[in-house]
């Protein structure tokens, strides 16, 4: 009787599950739209790989951007993922992965960047490659992921000594090591390629991606800002707001800017009543709590909201 009534007490009614499921949902079609809206860059090369790498392939993936783009995508079941940390971050990843394509019964791939390639280069210097070993190296010349990280500045100190900025070529050490070569610089170009670099083959291939190191930054960076990256656009008003309104705008720029842009052309005026803009509920805790002037945080911009001009 006690442990009845005890399960009874613990027993949740809430549904977190379909919750989850439901957000989960969401931030996949988010992720979907921004993705085909990208431009080439790192972001996009690793949506291309997602349906593109066969089935059953053993993928060692290097430090220290690529494992952290990966984790953005589903890949398939059937893959296996492998990633290892050296002492600095990016060291042995392509040793690694030329150790486990000599012993896996499954063809090996390894998705590097061009930093943690070039320092581990020498690991191609051995008599055990096979032919179906495939190496691609997302080339963006120089470690762009301290761009993204809070306190890098765009000088010439940082990309010199933090970003290690460079203009070499894998091809060269590609043919050293009997590396059947391939290049790509846009979707078009990666999408044949990678048509071409999973065939059969008698030697194995490394295929180099050349990408944008600030545009791939850039997308990445708001690829994680919500307000980029799932805004909450009121597109069911639109119906009722064009029965009355004679000229709409959506508010990214910030409510004084978009407001300037909309009425200029007309001639007009206008006048704010600060008590009536709405704020959301998290907002309004914040600025009663520290005492916060509303006037302040009404036209940041990125709000997403419909502002329309009606005659009455």
């Amino acid at each position: 009787m006690f442990f009845q009534t005890s399960i009874n007490k613990l027993r949740s009614v809430h549904n977190y599950k379909q919750k989850w499921l439901d957000i989960s949902s969401k931030r996949m079609l988010a992720h979907k739209k921004y993705i085909s809206n990208s431009a080439f860059s790192d972001l996009k090369v690793f949506s291309l790989l997602e349906s593109r790498i066969p089935e059953n392939y053993s993928i060692q993936v290097s430090n220290s951007s690529p494992i952290r783009y990966m984790q953005l995508f589903d890949y398939k079941h059937s893959c296996v993922f492998y990633c290892n940390r050296g002492t600095s971050g990016i060291d042995g990843s392509t040793s690694t992965a030329v150790g486990a394509s000599v012993k896996s019964s499954s063809p090996v791939l390894l998705i590097t960047g061009d930093l943690s390639f070039f320092y581990d280069s020498n690991g191609l210097w051995n008599n055990y490659l096979k032919s179906n070993f495939r190496i691609i190296v997302i080339n963006n010349n120089g470690g762009g992921i301290f761009k993204i990280l809070p306190g890098y500045k765009n000088n010439i100190i940082s990309s010199k000594f933090i970003e290690t900025k460079h203009n070499l070529s894998t091809k060269h050490l590609a043919k050293m090591h009997g590396f059947d070569y391939l290049k790509a610089r846009n979707e078009i170009g990666l999408k044949w390629s990678l048509y071409n670099f999973f065939r059969k083959s008698s030697k194995p291939k490394l295929l180099e991606i050349k990408t944008n190191s600030d545009l791939s930054s850039e997308l990445l960076k708001k690829y994680f800002i919500n307000q980029y990256f799932m805004p909450n656009i009121q597109l069911q008003l639109t119906d009722k707001i064009k029965k009355f309104a004679n000229t709409s705008i959506d508010i990214s720029d910030g409510l004084l800017a978009d407001l300037d842009k909309m009425i200029n052309s007309q001639k007009l005026s206008y006048k704010l009543f600060l008590k009536d803009i709405p704020i959301s509920d998290n907002l309004k805790k914040v600025l009663d709590f520290k005492k916060l002037p509303k006037v302040n945080y009404i036209s940041n911009g990125d709000d997403y909201q419909v502002l329309s001009l009606i005659h009455i």
